[in-house]
């Protein structure tokens, strides 16, 4: 079965020919192909869930422009009510907003409408960064860290810095995985 994306009342009707689950796999699929969260209603149990991926979609084509939590937000939110949008999926979403920056920062937050959600997917996208260091030996154990953590402070992370320092693996220069002190 094809669904148009620019025929979404089409699919729709393909759908309505369907028996349950099927109808509402097939309204998910019809929402999502034409990106319409109306189409969500008609899903059935998987409305929330439908939701919660094209807001995704729509963050994700967006993020191709830089644009902040606070602006990615907007797009969304003109789209799908916040109450259909519940806080514990913006977390997510702003880590795929804020995953193109080449900088990490608490600041990217401050218009962001569900800050702590906001400051969430910065701390794990940091996590990442830091574990990407890490695996590519180039954590760091003095000065400022390179990349998307430049902005943070090493001292804030003392207990991985002085495990690399204990295990011998901060270079002359400074990075983890050089073997010298």
């Amino acid at each position: 079965m094809e669904l148009a994306p620019r025929d979404p009342q089409g699919s729709m009707g393909v759908c309505s020919m369907l028996d349950s689950p099927a109808l509402e796999e097939c309204a998910f699929l019809a929402a999502e192909r034409a990106v319409d969260p109306a189409l969500c209603e008609e899903a059935g149990d998987y409305a929330a869930p439908c939701r919660n991926h094209l807001a995704h979609l729509m963050v994700e084509a967006a993020v191709g422009q830089e644009r902040l939590p606070g602006a990615v937000e907007g797009l969304v939110l003109t789209r799908i009510a916040p109450h259909e949008l519940p806080e514990r999926d913006w977390p997510r979403l702003y880590q795929v907003a804020l995953s193109v920056r080449d900088d990490l920062s608490p600041s990217h937050c401050a218009q962001a409408t569900y800050r702590p959600q906001c400051g969430e997917a910065v701390s794990a996208l940091y996590d990442i960064a830091i574990e990407e260091l890490v695996e590519n030996g180039k954590l760091r154990c003095s000065g400022p860290w390179p990349g998307r953590v430049q902005g943070f402070d090493p001292e804030a992370f003392g207990p991985l810095v002085e495990a690399a320092r204990t295990a011998g693996r901060c270079s002359a220069v400074g990075t983890v995985g050089g073997g010298n002190r």
